[in-house]
């Protein structure tokens, strides 16, 4: 853990009947201007700690809320119904996964937030992959709520991938195996959050940031299956109503980057400078 910071894992009911876990960052000595609060939302795959606390995945995660706690904001990192937390960590397993689900999970964080821990009522959102069309439906529907929302390798159109001809495949590559996400596929399916769709009545203001390739990168890097710069261009286009509109591209970023990846203090750097200039 980062020195300066400190950390707490909340159980968080939702519904009366289901719950979830949510990591809660923050400063040890708050700055004497409350910030307004930051909720990083996962992408498809979760946090995988079931694979390990030192993985890629959950380090992306949990170094992006380091970060931000040490520059003064409260943080918090909720999973969902349906994600291994629960059941690894010694409770039952609340649910299934799905993006509508995942929006409920972000209202009832928000309102733990500014409730029991008195934080600003409007805050910030920090989204990844498919994570972005889950913050953008947020925002759509909660505008109130929002101050900022910053978007990670959105993915576009996430039903043009699982209600394709290779959903079933793609299905398994992001909640099987080791992940272990727990989803009906029909209800699943039926509740996807496309950023496309959703993009266009946000009026909040957006980063939209990604990655592109770098042929002389060493070593080689995992080229980004998911999205490409065009795509964030074609993101941007859409945000006709949104105040301002930045897109940052990282050239030699991967989709999922923890400390080993030469450019992830850029991309460290470029959701806090962002996060503060919103904050003024």
């Amino acid at each position: 853990m980062r020195s300066g910071v400190r950390c707490e894992m909340i159980v968080l009911p939702i519904d009366g009947a289901s719950s979830i876990v949510v990591d809660m960052l923050s400063p040890e000595s708050p700055p004497v201007d409350l910030l307004p609060p930051v909720i990083v939302v996962v992408g498809g795959g979760g946090k995988e700690i079931r694979s390990s606390l030192t993985s890629k995945y959950f380090a992306h995660y949990r170094l992006l809320a380091e970060h931000l706690a040490g520059l003064g904001y409260v943080v918090a990192v909720p999973s969902r119904r349906g994600d291994p937390d629960c059941r690894w960590l010694g409770w039952d397993r609340q649910g299934t996964h799905t993006h509508r689900r995942q929006v409920e999970e972000i209202k009832a964080t928000l309102d733990h937030i500014r409730g029991p821990m008195g934080q600003p009522t409007r805050a910030i959102l920090i989204t990844k992959s498919a994570g972005g069309g889950v913050g953008l439906a947020f925002a759509a529907q909660y505008p109130q709520s929002i101050a900022a929302i910053g978007l990670w390798c959105p993915a576009l159109r996430t039903s043009e991938w699982f209600r394709g001809p290779r959903g079933e495949e793609l299905l398994e590559s992001v909640f099987g195996g080791d992940r272990q996400i727990k989803i009906d596929r029909k209800a699943f399916c039926a509740d996807l959050c496309d950023a496309i769709e959703h993009v266009g009545v946000v009026h909040a203001p957006l980063l939209i940031a990604g990655s592109m390739p770098d042929a002389y990168a060493q070593p080689k890097i995992d080229a980004d299956r998911w999205t490409d710069p065009d795509q964030l261009l074609q993101l941007a286009a859409r945000a006709v109503w949104s105040r301002q509109v930045e897109v940052r591209i990282i050239k030699g970023a991967e989709h999922t980057m923890d400390a080993s990846h030469p450019r992830f203090p850029e991309f460290l750097d470029v959701f806090g400078s962002w996060c503060a200039a919103r904050s003024r």
